[in-house]
């Protein structure tokens, strides 16, 4: 088996768990928006000590939703890809978490690179 195949197959396993814990899981963002139950996909763990960018996303609904959506289409599109489009995915996606991280704890910079990934996973 080749190493993109093993890749994929674990990438679509994990893929599966968290799709599976999503439909259970408690919210995991700080912000609940006064105390309203929001069912997160776990594309982040909140409750883990992470950097600024991070930090922010998970004290903020708005981005955390769409952080979450990104993880979902980003699952979904490294499910559908041949191997020429899944190293360019990853590259994208590097790509995006350094543009991410660089945001810090600005909250419009991390909705606009956020908004774009979106956007962008096709």
């Amino acid at each position: 088996m080749t190493l993109f195949k093993t890749s994929l197959i674990c990438l679509v396993a994990a893929t599966a768990s968290s799709v599976a814990l999503a439909s259970s899981a408690p919210a995991m963002g700080r912000d609940t928006g006064g105390g309203k139950a929001i069912d997160y996909f776990p594309g982040i763990d909140c409750r883990k000590d992470h950097g600024p960018a991070i930090d922010t996303i998970c004290e903020s609904d708005r981005l955390m939703f769409l952080e979450n959506k990104i993880t979902q289409r980003y699952s979904e599109a490294a499910g559908r890809a041949n191997k020429f489009h899944f190293a360019h995915l990853i590259e994208d996606q590097r790509t995006y978490l350094a543009e991410r991280d660089a945001c810090g704890r600005n909250r419009n910079c991390l909705e606009n690179v956020l908004r774009s990934r979106l956007n962008s996973i096709e």
